[in-house]
């Protein structure tokens, strides 16, 4: 039957009027003001976004108006994360997956007071200058956080830098000059070549000793004048053992510090240095301080890395012995019946296969395997060094067998392994947990980030939130420092530089085989 027309459009349009009310039923909204999280003033044009937090979800954005508002509506039920970001401010950073400003929305909810808070940067500026207080040019200027070096800067004419962009936190500020691998000149004028070394504020040569500059969220730390330190220009001098004639070997050098970023001064990714044919070599020019020497040559041959320490003085006699690359292949043996490896089926992805990986204790790198369902696994050119054993999944490695050596523990010695010794791991599922609750003056914290660090291995500490309480699970027996930090954002090998500042709160843990801790923490006030 046809519908008269005038019909026809009485009911699309109560069809379109139902559909309206039915978006307006089941869609969700958001809204919230962004302000400054110490004066609570508002922040216009802050860009804020809504990103579902489901696989290949959207991501909705929105400007803040002038009293700092914004708004979301018609958005799917479902969980989202909500960040915004504005110049002259921090933005807040994900952490292994979660982040504080999250909201689930049930269908046809309208929440209006999700309110989110910026931190401003901080800023640190002052001069670089010479022994007799001259401004010096051209030197990169770094901030050692938790998270590394940061906010690069180059001095300028008048010795000035000035760094704008630091989280909230504790700084040590280095200049760093230009680094010259290079004999000392040589002077018919009865002077003498000066050098400076990469230098802490105020005039130290170490980040144990440099005075720490904490930034408050939107402060100014100003006058921080750095006075260069000179060096003497010395020499490394040894031999490389065990190259092939016509190779074209080279030594490297990284210096054993917090790691940095480009463009932050001397070493800034290690540097090389040709050996001569004889095998001999000499390097000029390194700052004081402890460095990594690694003998390399066709890529098959290498040797461990020995530490040497510059003091003012030559060093004579450094001895570099290079062995070919290791194959380590071995199997995986579980001491109880939690610690068997789990089937995995033959199209797993990347991510649900289990593997093994070694660390290197003193900056070798590192390997890893896919550990087959048999509990066999392969690893190829494996440089010589020490190394700790890792498993991805439950167990932790309990003891090794290295051809006919046991091996107690997970530290791994390949500096003179045998070609071709089977590595036998052996798992154990005893592992063992740490819990407790963080405090401040006040009581238990809302929002805190706690590090486990173990004694002794290098690598990422055990990071996890704080709501109040906080748990690590599945930690393998062993010492650990435990305490609370006052960053977000962190990096593994500078917080091991920097322990000596959590001092006064650091609780030690001697963990056993399938034990529960419990240990209540303080937060550190910087204040």
């Amino acid at each position: 039957m046809r519908i008269p027309s005038s019909r026809w459009w009485m009911a699309m349009l109560l069809a379109c009027v139902g559909g309206i009310a039915l978006a307006q039923e089941t869609g969700a909204s958001v809204a919230g003001r962004v302000t400054n999280s110490v004066t609570g003033a508002p922040i216009v044009r802050a860009h804020v976004r809504s990103m579902q937090l489901v696989e290949n979800g959207h991501t909705y954005g929105a400007l803040t108006d002038d009293k700092g508002k914004f708004s979301f509506a018609q958005l799917p039920a479902g969980k989202y994360s909500m960040t915004a970001e504005a110049a002259g401010f921090e933005t807040p950073q994900f952490i292994f997956g979660e982040s504080t400003d999250q909201v689930e929305l049930r269908a046809g909810e309208n929440r209006a007071d999700f309110d989110i808070a910026l931190t401003a940067y901080g800023v640190i500026s002052g001069r670089v200058l010479d022994a007799e207080g001259r401004p010096v040019q051209g030197v990169s200027v770094a901030a050692l956080g938790l998270d590394g070096f940061v906010s690069y800067q180059i001095s300028d004419p008048r010795g000035e830098y000035r760094m704008d962009r630091l989280s909230p936190g504790r700084y040590r500020v280095r200049a760093a000059p230009e680094a010259v691998h290079m004999p000392p000149e040589i002077r018919s004028d009865g002077t003498t070549e000066m050098r400076y070394a990469s230098t802490y504020y105020p005039d130290s040569l170490t980040v144990e000793s440099a005075a720490p500059l904490d930034v408050q969220p939107g402060g100014e730390r100003t006058g921080a004048d750095i006075r260069l330190v000179r060096a003497p220009i010395v020499a490394v001098r040894g031999t490389v053992l065990g190259s092939k004639a016509g190779d074209s070997a080279n030594v490297d050098i990284r210096k054993v510090e917090p790691p940095r970023g480009p463009n932050t001064g001397r070493g800034s990714f290690g540097y090389g240095n040709r050996v001569n044919p004889d095998g001999s070599f000499v390097v000029w020019g390194l700052d004081p301080g402890s460095y990594h020497f690694v003998a390399t040559s066709d890529g098959s041959r290498e040797s461990a890395a020995v530490e040497v320490t510059i003091a003012g003085k030559d060093v004579n006699g450094v001895l570099l012995g290079m062995v070919r690359k290791l194959d380590v292949s071995g199997n995986i043996v579980a001491a109880d019946e939690s610690a068997r490896l789990p089937t995995v089926p033959a199209d797993a992805s990347l991510g649900e296969q289990k593997q093994i990986s070694m660390d290197g204790v003193s900056g070798e790198g590192s390997a890893y395997s896919v550990v087959a369902n048999d509990g066999t696994f392969h690893l190829s050119n494996v440089s010589p060094g020490r190394y700790s054993v890792r498993l991805t999944w439950g167990p932790y490695v309990q003891s090794m067998r290295l051809g006919s050596t046991d091996i107690d523990g997970a530290i791994l010695d390949l500096r003179t392994a045998p070609e071709g010794a089977a590595l036998t791991v052996n798992t154990s599922s005893a592992t063992g947990e740490i819990s407790g609750t963080v405090r401040n003056a006040v009581g238990p914290v809302a929002h805190a980030r706690v590090a486990l660090v173990e004694e002794g291995v290098r690598g990422w500490p055990w990071i996890t939130a704080a709501h109040g309480d906080y748990t690590f699970s599945n930690v393998r027996p062993g010492k650990y420092q435990l305490l609370v930090l006052d960053t977000e954002s962190v990096n593994a090998f500078a917080l091991r530089f920097q322990l000596f500042d959590y001092a006064d709160v650091i609780e030690t843990v001697d963990l056993g085989a399938g034990e529960r801790v419990t240990r209540d923490l303080r937060q550190h006030d910087r204040k």
